[in-house]
């Protein structure tokens, strides 16, 4: 699993980083571009705002990017979501589309957890099905959220 807190502003290259992926993603996570992706409710599940779409969104994009591949094709397909175990964390769970490495279409399962951080709700992790042992963690995790 990827921990999308580590990724926070702790150095000034993590603030450049995160405000230039913020502007240059800031078109893509409209909350229109995402209202076409289906958000069915799992086990438990409630429907996810905008600004949940758009976290999840963001935080699937970073984890194309820090496996070395070109975010910018990357479009999420569906969202199953479910209220974790632990207090005030949304589990999602869906697919995403995105062009690889040598420019093949995959279309990958993934799962990214929401929660709070210092008063304010943002992703915590995440993990796309890109290999062998991404795909059994990301198949457990979903499983785990009721959402198989």
């Amino acid at each position: 699993m990827i921990d999308m807190r580590r990724s926070t502003t702790t150095s000034p290259i993590g603030i450049v980083t995160m405000i230039a992926s913020s502007v240059l993603l800031g078109g893509c996570t409209k909350s229109s571009s995402l209202s076409d992706v289906p958000a069915a409710a799992g086990a438990g599940g409630t429907a996810l705002s905008g600004a949940q779409k758009r976290l999840v969104n963001t935080g699937v994009r970073q984890i194309i990017k820090s496996s070395g591949i070109d975010d910018g094709s990357a479009k999420l397909v569906s969202l199953d979501t479910a209220t974790g175990k632990q207090r005030g964390q949304t589990n999602i769970c869906g697919y995403v589309r995105y062009k690889g490495a040598s420019g093949q279409d995959l279309e990958q399962r993934y799962f990214v957890r929401l929660g709070e951080e210092g008063g304010t709700e943002t992703t915590l992790m995440g993990q796309i099905a890109n290999n062998t042992a991404n795909t059994a963690k990301v198949k457990f995790m979903c499983s785990q959220a009721g959402l198989n």
